[in-house]
């Protein structure tokens, strides 16, 4: 009887001391909004994360990220440089920030960020295009302007 119940307290201690965890939140009716600055970098959006996949629809970018934490709720802005770089179709330099509140927990969040990124066109005329260059993402964004 005492094997059992140290074998119950062990399985159960060990259980819920999960390090790796994959967590996903698909709640798009959060949309946050990009915004353009001369400075695409904040202190307090510094931490690391990974972007899994990126796409557009319309004015909305959705991005899947994941990043270590689960304990605290994690914020994210996408900045894009103010200058355009001149070529055809002009390009724009884009950062995704990510602050995770000091999170220490160690789960692998997977999870579903969303942006209005009409500020991140180069013009609010219909069929205007840009490519975006997103930081830590290889393959340039097209990303074509639809009027709301």
């Amino acid at each position: 009887m005492k094997k059992l119940l140290i074998l119950t307290i062990l399985t159960l201690a060990f259980s819920s001391c999960k390090n790796t965890e994959s967590v996903t939140g698909s709640d798009e009716s959060n949309q946050n909004t990009a915004y353009l600055s001369d400075v695409i970098e904040n202190d307090d959006f510094d931490d690391p994360c990974n972007i899994l996949e990126v796409s557009i629809s319309k004015n909305t970018m959705r991005l899947i990220v994941n990043y270590s934490g689960g304990c605290s709720s994690h914020e994210f802005q996408l900045a894009g440089s103010s200058s355009v770089m001149k070529s055809f179709p002009p390009k724009r330099n884009v950062s995704l920030l990510h602050n995770g509140n000091n999170d220490l927990c160690k789960m692998l969040v997977t999870d579903t960020v969303t942006f209005n990124i009409e500020s991140l066109s180069n013009d609010k005329n219909p069929g205007s295009e840009i490519i975006l260059n997103l930081k830590g993402w290889e393959t340039p964004i097209s990303y074509t302007y639809v009027k709301p």
